[in-house]
C-alpha cells in the first residue's frame, strides 16, 4: 500500500499483539497522508475508524459499500 510513498514501510513486520500493529499501521498511514496532503497535519484520534469486515457483494455502489464496511466488527479501541 505504501510503495512508492513519501513513507517508506515494506517488508517484514513483527509486532507483539494485533494493537500494536494497528497502531503502527495507523501511524505510518497518518504520516503518509499527511506527506501527500490528504490528511491534515493534525488529526483528531476520535475521527478515525477501523473496522474488520467480510467481503461485500460485487457490483455495491459506494454508499452501500460504506453501510456494509461499519457493520463490520470495530476496532476503534486498538488504534
Amino acid at each position: 500500500m505504501f510503495h512508492g510513498t513519501k513513507v517508506e514501510y515494506s517488508g517484514i513486520h513483527q509486532y507483539g499483539s494485533l494493537q500494536e500493529l494497528l497502531s503502527s499501521f495507523k501511524r505510518v498511514f497518518e504520516q503518509n497522508g499527511q506527506l501527500a496532503q490528504f490528511l491534515p497535519s493534525r488529526t483528531e484520534d476520535e475521527r478515525w475508524s477501523l473496522y474488520e469486515y467480510a467481503q461485500p457483494k460485487y457490483g455495491i455502489t459506494g454508499a452501500e459499500f460504506y453501510c456494509h464496511c461499519r457493520t463490520g466488527e470495530s476496532y476503534l479501541e486498538m488504534i
